[in-house]
């Protein structure tokens, strides 16, 4: 006769377990959000990812000094967390796909203290996202509950991919696109059978609990405003153009990104390669503000337009060089907004290049966004959903982002290069960072 008590049933305890992931992942991410906006207020005197001028604001040195004193307590950081020669910690993408076999799971300490120097760099000016983070926190925690209720090994690596991209749903306010990450990314469930369903169902409740608890505090408010303008016929001939005109940015945009992640600073070298790069970084935002940060700026000032199609090519430039230097110099982060403002400026620039205004050079941006990013991450699902979630895309934006996106994909399939790696093309280029 069984003595164990009805509570302890798996499924009762599985239930426990989404339940809980769901509503702390949610908890966590107002956290992140709040520790993020802290650190820029501390760094700068005020929030800059909500500045129209990003840090522009801030006098010149303390610009400086706050990049001088984040690299130099990330650069010893990561000196000390790091394997040698050159590496990362182990990712959620990594542990989830691995832990069956390997039981690599996420280190405690490391993974806390890995993710709170990302939220600082990037805090303190750096050209990288900080999407990375929230995903490791709250994967972590999924971790530390499937142990807590004992889930079997298929099941807490399902928990841990589902937190992660719970907490990515509650700090952007995408749900979507957070059951895309853990799905498409990570699981990826053979829906021919059962069990695949039964991991979309894990995934699908914890988060959705994950972003309606996020709700009690960001009130369901979309991470960029949209102009009022409504999208026009011509939106849709913007979306064609620029699925094909991405593709031949993004390609080879993430061919440097991957060269620049292989090529990182050696762990022994970060103690003075992250001051250095930070400074250089700050440097360059002296110039031109608008580039420090994760590039959540630069998105909103593009969509809310204004902005001379010059001067939107010269902040793509910059952006793509002050990003490829960041990862160049060691730092760790994600490439989510990086890319989406690539993506937003490139779309932008062409569409007033050409004399399109108002809604056309909008549609262009959020296109070329989505476009750019489902080149470099390799998933373009995910790409297509997060950028809808990210303005809560009216339908007529969300069938141009998605042809943009379907256009861009199918070319990169159809092309030799495209052909010649199907096999290597899901490992995006920022698989270290997340």
């Amino acid at each position: 006769m069984n003595s164990q008590p009805a509570w302890r049933h798996p499924r009762v305890m599985l239930v426990a377990t989404m339940v809980a992931a769901g509503i702390a992942s949610g908890m966590l991410g107002v956290a992140v959000s709040q520790i993020s906006r802290g650190i820029e207020a501390a760094a700068f005197g005020f929030e800059f990812s909500h500045s129209a001028s990003g840090v522009a604001a801030a006098p010149w040195w303390r610009r400086l000094a706050a990049a001088l004193v984040a690299g130099g307590i990330c650069g010893i950081l990561w000196t000390r967390l790091r394997p040698r020669p050159r590496g990362f910690l182990p990712t959620v993408r990594q542990v989830a796909a691995r832990g069956v076999q390997g039981r690599r799971w996420l280190p405690v300490g490391g993974t806390i203290a890995d993710g709170l120097g990302q939220l600082l760099i990037v805090g303190s000016g750096m050209s990288l996202g900080r999407e990375a983070a929230p995903r490791r926190f709250a994967a972590l925690l999924g971790q530390g509950l499937a142990d807590r209720c004992g889930l079997d090994v298929e099941t807490r690596r399902v928990m841990i991919a589902s937190a992660g991209g719970a907490g990515l749903a509650a700090v952007y306010n995408v749900p979507l696109a957070g059951l895309v990450y853990a799905l498409e990314f990570v699981i990826r469930p053979d829906l021919r059978t059962r069990a695949g369903w039964s991991k979309v169902v894990v995934s699908t409740v914890v988060a959705l609990l994950s972003t309606v608890t996020a709700w009690l505090f960001n009130r369901n408010t979309p991470m960029y405003r949209l102009p009022p303008d409504e999208l026009d016929v011509r939106g849709y001939g913007w979306a064609v153009a620029m699925g094909i005109v991405a593709l031949a940015a993004a390609v080879p945009l993430r061919r440097a990104l991957r060269w620049a992640r292989s090529h990182t600073a050696l762990t022994a070298h970060l103690w003075w390669s992250m001051p250095l790069g930070t400074l250089t970084v700050a440097g360059l935002a002296l110039w031109e503000p608008r580039i420090a940060g994760n590039g959540q700026v630069l998105v909103q000032a593009t969509l809310v337009g204004g902005l001379p199609a010059a001067t939107l090519a010269m902040l793509c430039l910059a952006k793509v060089f002050a990003t490829l230097l960041s990862f160049r110099c060691g730092a760790t982060g994600g490439l989510l907004t990086p890319s989406l403002a690539v993506g937003a400026t490139l779309g932008a620039a062409l569409a007033k290049f050409t004399g399109a205004t108002g809604s056309q050079v909008c549609t262009a941006a959020l296109v070329g966004a989505a476009c750019v990013l489902s080149v470099t991450e390799a998933h373009p699902v995910f790409a297509a959903t997060f950028v809808m979630g990210l303005v809560q895309a009216p339908p007529q934006l969300c069938l141009a982002i998605g042809l943009g996106v379907a256009i861009t994909w199918c070319a990169r399939l159809l092309s030799p290069a495209g052909r010649s790696r199907t096999g290597s093309s899901r490992d995006s280029p920022d698989s270290s960072s997340g």
